[in-house]
């Protein structure tokens, strides 16, 4: 049965996953059948998540843990009665978990769920669950507990925006991230220490200052349409309209149509 699961969802089918996983679960067998095991109510839950379907996910989701639980063997030495492979999917199916919890507002659920994870450092916590951490606390501004979590992400993936950007919401020097990347990440990525530079001076509202920067990049490194949207708000808001303007429809240009974000900018810059 397991493995008929496995199939539908490996072939995309989750739809196929959420009808015949939802039968299966709340159909009474009889001695002779098999009951489901946890990975029916795992492929349930992500099958309702892929759909945005997040509380009835969180439901399967907390039914294959409490599975999961029972199944642990009791003799295991960690003191959890979990092997270490055995953890390591616990956590898998608990960030998922959290994730559904986040998307769904449940914020401190998230948390909680979250920081069973990090009971167990042997566990491998995932770095996506540690930036989850980190933008849970940065939510309800503990920022000092969020910036030892954004510190965590940016130290095992320093080419991570979303830790850096948080670290300079919460007022961490520019100086200070970079320490955290090694020499060679930011030799090989030259815009890498530009760009944080650059960030910080916007979070300063020192507009002027992040146009500067911004501009002090190698001609190949503004071709980005992310970089030069930045350049261009930097633009607008240190007052260079103009300028801002040309960047905008620059980075339409190269994106080669409207996106949303594109559109909004280009609405922006004709309005003012």
């Amino acid at each position: 049965y397991d493995f008929e699961m496995e199939k539908l969802w490996s072939c995309g089918l989750t739809d196929s996953v959420s009808f015949v996983s939802d039968i299966e679960l709340h159909t009474k067998f009889s001695s002779h059948q098999t009951v489901p095991s946890c990975v029916t109510a795992i492929r349930l839950a992500d099958s309702l998540s892929e759909q945005n379907r997040y509380l009835e996910a969180i439901q399967h989701y907390q039914m294959a843990i409490r599975q999961m639980k029972s199944a642990h063997n009791p003799t295991a030495r960690d003191g959890g009665g979990q092997t270490e492979e055995e953890r390591m999917k616990d956590n898998d199916i608990r960030l998922r978990l959290a994730t559904c919890q986040y998307k769904m507002k449940h914020y401190k659920s998230a948390i909680e769920t979250l920081e069973e994870i990090f009971k167990h450092p042997k566990g491998n916590c995932p770095v996506k669950a540690t930036a989850l951490c980190a933008a849970l606390h940065h939510r309800f501004g503990r920022n000092r507990i969020a910036a030892k979590y954004y510190k965590d992400v940016v130290r095992q993936c320093p080419l991570a925006v979303e830790a850096i950007n948080g670290l300079l919401q919460i007022g961490v020097k520019s100086s200070e991230i970079l320490s955290l990347i090694p020499p060679d990440i930011l030799t090989k990525h030259s815009w890498l220490s530009v760009w944080v530079e650059a960030t910080e001076q916007m979070e300063l509202c020192q507009f002027k200052g992040a146009v500067t920067l911004l501009q002090s990049l190698p001609e190949k490194s503004i071709e980005s349409p992310e970089l030069i949207a930045q350049l261009g708000h930097s633009q607008w808001m240190a007052g260079q309209l103009d300028d801002a303007g040309r960047s905008f429809h620059k980075v339409i240009s190269l994106l080669a149509g409207y996106t949303p974000h594109t559109c909004t900018l280009d609405k922006q810059t004709q309005t003012r």
